[in-house]
């Protein structure tokens, strides 16, 4: 009897496997479902699609409408802010006085500059920053300070005095 015992249930299992591949051959869903939508295309006969399109607009009006919005592009692009006005150099370089007194020449050029916080003065060269000013040109008869602001360059031209 130990050597039947596992040929029925070998036999069993092959059975049953047999009969889940016989019922999912037969009672498929799918297979059921895409018959029905075959079925359901063959007696579909085409018909007449009707559109009604309103071909005939008011143009006139339309843009009589559109001309009397006053803030009609407000929506879309706001103006651009106005330009900030150039820095005032003069006041900015209040009190400095150039004087003739030079050290060196061209690019290692120094000069002697009195402000109001130093009257006895300082030696300045080209780069060198004085009050928010910068040192740009020194020439025998005149300094120029510059400034930088929103990629702009402005200067200022002082004679250079005593």
């Amino acid at each position: 009897m130990m050597g039947r015992a596992p040929w029925i249930v070998g036999f069993v299992v092959v059975a049953a496997a047999a009969a889940v591949a016989g019922y999912n051959r037969y009672a498929d869903p799918v297979g059921q479902r895409r018959a029905d939508l075959d079925r359901e295309l063959r007696e579909l006969r085409p018909g007449d699609a009707v559109y009604h399109v309103k071909r005939d607009l008011d143009y006139e009006r339309i843009q009589s409408e559109a001309l009397q919005r006053s803030d009609l592009w407000a929506q879309i692009v706001a103006p651009p802010p106005p330009p900030p006005p150039p820095p005032n150099l003069a006041e900015m370089a209040k009190g400095i006085q150039a004087t003739r007194y030079q050290l060196g020449s061209g690019d290692t050029a120094r000069v002697k500059i009195l402000t109001q916080d130093d009257k006895r003065g300082k030696f300045y060269s080209i780069g060198e920053t004085i009050y928010g000013l910068t040192l740009s040109k020194i020439e025998p008869q005149q300094i120029e300070l510059s400034l930088e602001r929103n990629g702009k360059v402005y200067t200022l031209t002082l004679p250079r005095g005593r």
